[in-house]
């Protein structure tokens, strides 16, 4: 069954681009043709006349991130994103989380709600929706929530999954932990589940092993890019299709199966 990524928001999109690269490079990388083949089928669909399309809608209120996502895949020619898979606009949220819910989740619910329609239907049998983005911005967390209420709304038999990006805690965005609370208060009524991503682990898990390698903390090569790396390995643990193996059955166990 297949997985719908959708990534909202700039944080959203440049995780989300990460998240699917890594996918890639599993399958590229499995020696088991099977699993590479049902790692490929739940995340990516097949196209006959150009390059496999990722299962996933991107939306940002900005086109800057979107813009530049599609002209890096398109240069790497590993997948390629059709236009009915994005959505964008040319005015923001504000870093406000009401602007993203309101105002961009009632205008664009139409073309969200289409969107996401179908990317289902030419993905068959969708199991879940991974929805990433950030806590802290307008278009992250408003749009974030309001993208959750359309899917709980139009698929309610799906899993609803969320990664949600938690802000530096010396962040500049003033509004951030008014955002953060009411994101995490609507998803609280809407996702199934939530894996909350905090900023200053993973900048401080970067430094540290910059510190070990280097000799000295190196914080001028940590990055976002850094950072998304990071999150994106604990995400593929978490989407990756894993192998059962039969434990072999002792003496006690079959000895008291036949008693």
């Amino acid at each position: 069954m297949a997985s719908v990524h959708v990534l909202v928001g700039q944080c959203g999109n440049q995780l989300g681009k990460t998240f699917l690269d890594g996918l890639v490079d599993e399958v590229h990388a499995s020696k088991d043709d099977h699993f590479a083949a049902q790692l490929s089928s739940m995340h990516f669909r097949p196209s006959r006349s150009s390059l496999p399309h990722p299962r996933c809608v991107m939306i940002d209120m900005e086109p800057k991130v979107i813009n530049s996502t599609l002209q890096s895949t398109d240069a790497a020619g590993q997948y390629t994103v059709q236009s009915p898979q994005y959505i964008t606009r040319h005015s923001g949220s504000a870093n406000n989380w009401a602007c993203g819910y309101y105002t961009h989740g009632n205008q664009c619910k139409s073309n969200i709600t289409e969107a996401l329609r179908r990317e289902s239907e030419v993905s068959g049998s969708v199991r879940t929706f991974h929805v990433l983005h950030s806590a802290a911005g307008g278009t992250g967390s408003g749009v974030g929530c309001a993208v959750a209420d359309i899917i709980k709304s139009e698929f309610p038999r799906t899993l609803l999954f969320h990664t949600v990006i938690w802000p530096f805690a010396s962040g500049e965005v003033v509004t951030q932990w008014y955002n953060c609370i009411l994101t995490m208060s609507a998803l609280r009524e809407t996702a199934d589940a939530v894996f909350i991503a905090h900023n200053d682990d993973f900048i401080k898990k970067t430094i540290v092993g910059r510190r070990g390698i280097l000799g000295h903390a190196g914080t001028e090569e940590v990055s976002f890019e850094s950072m998304n790396k990071d999150i994106t390995q604990l995400l593929l643990d978490l989407h990756l299709p894993r192998k059962v193996y039969r434990l072999q059955q002792t003496d006690y166990h079959h000895h008291h199966h036949n008693s």
